[in-house]
C-alpha cells in the first residue's frame, strides 16, 4: 500500500509539474510569437523606409541628370547664337571692305548742291 501511495504521490506531483511547465512554456511561447511581430513589424518598416529612400536617391539623380542635359542644352545654344552673331558681323565687316559705303554722297537729302 505504501508503493501504491508513492506512485499516486509521484503522478501528481508529476502533473502539477507539467501543468506549471506548459503554462509557462504557453507564456513563453505568447511572448516569442509577439517579439516575433514586433521584429516583422520593424523589418518590413525598415525596408519600406530603404526602398523609400532608394526611390527618392533614384529621383535626384534623374534629376540631376535632367539638370545637366539642359545646362548643357543651353551652353551649345549660346555658343551657337554667338557663332551666329560673330559670323554675321564678320560678313558685315567683309562686305564693307569689298564695297565701302561713299560718305558725303550727294542728294541724301541733307541740303547739298542738287544737279540739274
Amino acid at each position: 500500500a505504501v508503493h501504491c501511495s508513492v506512485l499516486q504521490c509521484v503522478s501528481v506531483c508529476y502533473s502539477f509539474d507539467t501543468t506549471k511547465m506548459l503554462d509557462g512554456l504557453q507564456e513563453e511561447h505568447s511572448a516569442n510569437q509577439e517579439r516575433l511581430f514586433d521584429m516583422e513589424r520593424r523589418y518590413k518598416h525598415d525596408v519600406d523606409t530603404r526602398a523609400a529612400k532608394a526611390e527618392d536617391e533614384r529621383r535626384m539623380l534623374e534629376l540631376q541628370a535632367i539638370r545637366r542635359a539642359a545646362e548643357e542644352r543651353d551652353y551649345r545654344a549660346s555658343t551657337l547664337l554667338q557663332c551666329n552673331w560673330r559670323m554675321h558681323f564678320a560678313r558685315m565687316a567683309v562686305n564693307d571692305i569689298k564695297n565701302p559705303k561713299k560718305k558725303g554722297k550727294k542728294g541724301k537729302g541733307k541740303g547739298g548742291k542738287k544737279k540739274k
